[in-house]
């Protein structure tokens, strides 16, 4: 268990916010980095609130995170960093939601629920793929670490 104070979340917080919408804001044309300057000034104004929020806050509590809950995320993170190049987005991405439905699902897994597992990834991909290839007319995300 790791016990996180507010105070440390609410700064991590802040400093994502302010580097994601610096380099939201200094990329180069307006037209490409719309969606992406909408979602770091939402963020960067929710950060603020969540600022303000903290210090109006009359009790202070600490938190306790299970990482054993958190590591098969953790690894499907990892996964996806060093295989998505290799894999592509749309295969990728349907592995981890397949695997994290799998692994966070609180009931009994059978035949059935795997079953609909892959139907609800394959319509969030479709879905995904719908949204940036007609919606956005973007390429799908690439890699930032490669």
């Amino acid at each position: 268990m790791i016990e996180i104070k507010n105070l440390a979340i609410v700064i991590f917080v802040m400093i994502l916010s302010i580097l994601l919408a610096i380099a939201s804001f200094g990329a180069g044309s307006p037209e490409a980095y719309l969606f992406p300057r909408i979602i770091t000034s939402t963020m960067l104004l929710l950060s603020l609130l969540l600022l303000v929020f903290h210090f109006y806050e009359k009790n202070y509590q600490t938190e306790t995170i299970n990482i054993s809950k958190l590591s098969p995320i953790l690894i499907l993170i990892i996964f996806f960093i060093f295989t998505g190049e290799y894999l592509g987005f749309y295969f990728s991405t349907s592995i981890i939601f397949l695997t994290a439905c799998y692994f966070y699902f609180p009931q009994k897994k059978d035949v059935k629920k795997l079953l609909f597992f892959l139907l609800i990834g394959t319509c969030f991909m479709t879905t995904i793929y719908f949204l940036f290839s007609f919606l956005l007319k973007v390429q799908v995300p690439r890699f930032f670490l490669f």
